[in-house]
């Protein structure tokens, strides 16, 4: 009898050690996860582990569904977003997704994104609808300054930088993020300005995006929006290529290329054919060539060529610009 109860002992403890190392391995073997992921409200256990293993947060359905009735979390599960990133375990992204707090979501934007490809990043990370950015991005009345008040669109408004957003933020709070970081920056900017033409903001601002768009050189800037400032001056047309891009882009028929046809395309944007600036600006310019514009460099230049580095060459006469095209572009695509 005894024996028999000590074959039966060793038994339940040799099945304990192994559902403990089971419960272990399965709940608490770290993992590594990079996802934003969003409960709504509603949404069944069974629905919720679906959507976490379809976005590869978890490995097993079953296993979470398991988990919530182990630790008793069924019915505590909340709506919300939930960004996971780094190491991680089954146990803490089921305890994670009872806490219902706003997850802040840090995301980064270049300088001389549009408006749009803007939109597409925060909608890629859950945050916000295209629709809803859109109607706001055409009504800018009431998110941008008074001194801004003749801006038809939210372009140039949205200061790339890196930010950290609640995950349920609206739209109408990250736009309202940017733009009061914009304020700050443009504002920085302006002050102690060497420029003495008669731009309003808007038309600095405007500026500021076409040089954004021509060079992402530091030491360039200020070289190109003076390029730009000495033709307004003599009303002489900016010849901007970006602007042709933008145009393209408007009327959705950018490919990557600009072609003859396209330098005479009769868009209001198009600096080839309208003088002046265009009617708003073509992106959205940062820190540096804010300052470019309210701080160019005195010269004479009225052109300037790549060299096919990321560099350019500045002339200020025609002959000379005929001659760095010519060494520059010519020579060079003949090679």
């Amino acid at each position: 009898m005894k024996v028999r109860f000590s074959a039966f002992a060793t038994l339940l403890i040799c099945l304990f050690i192994i559902a403990a190392f089971v419960f272990v391995f399965v709940f608490f073997k770290e993992y590594t996860v990079s996802e934003t992921i969003r409960i709504q409200r509603g949404e069944s256990i069974g629905q919720i582990a679906e959507n976490l293993f379809k976005n590869r947060v978890i490995d097993n359905p079953l296993s979470f569904k398991i988990g919530t009735r182990i630790f008793r979390v069924e019915r505590e599960i909340k709506a919300g977003f939930y960004r996971f990133e780094g190491r991680t375990t089954l146990y803490k992204v089921i305890m994670e997704l009872t806490t219902g707090k706003d997850r802040l979501l840090r995301l980064t934007f270049p300088e001389g994104l549009t408006c749009q490809e803007m939109f597409a990043i925060l909608t890629a990370h859950h945050l916000g609808s295209e629709e809803n950015y859109m109607q706001l991005f055409n009504h800018p009345a009431g998110l941008i300054a008074p001194e801004f008040g003749e801006a038809p669109t939210l372009e140039g408004f949205l200061f790339p930088d890196t930010y950290l957003f609640p995950e349920r933020a609206s739209e109408r709070e990250v736009i309202q993020q940017m733009i009061q970081q914009f304020q700050i920056r443009f504002h920085s900017a302006s002050q102690n300005a060497s420029v003495s033409q008669q731009l309003s903001q808007y038309q600095r601002l405007i500026l500021a995006s076409l040089v954004e768009k021509e060079t992402s050189r530091e030491g360039e800037r200020a070289l190109v929006a003076s390029v730009f400032l000495n033709r307004l001056r003599i009303h002489m047309k900016l010849d901007c290529d970006p602007t042709i891009i933008y145009s393209l882009m408007r009327n959705g028929r950018w490919d990557g290329n600009i072609r003859k046809a396209d330098i005479s395309m009769d868009d209001p944007y198009n600096t080839y054919v309208h003088g002046g600036l265009p009617p708003g600006p073509i992106a959205n310019p940062g820190a540096a060539a804010l300052y470019a514009v309210f701080h160019p460099v005195r010269n004479t230049y009225l052109y300037f060529v790549s060299r096919n580095d990321g560099t350019h060459v500045f002339a200020s006469h025609y002959s000379q610009h005929l001659e760095n095209v010519r060494r520059y572009q010519i020579r060079y695509w003949r090679k």
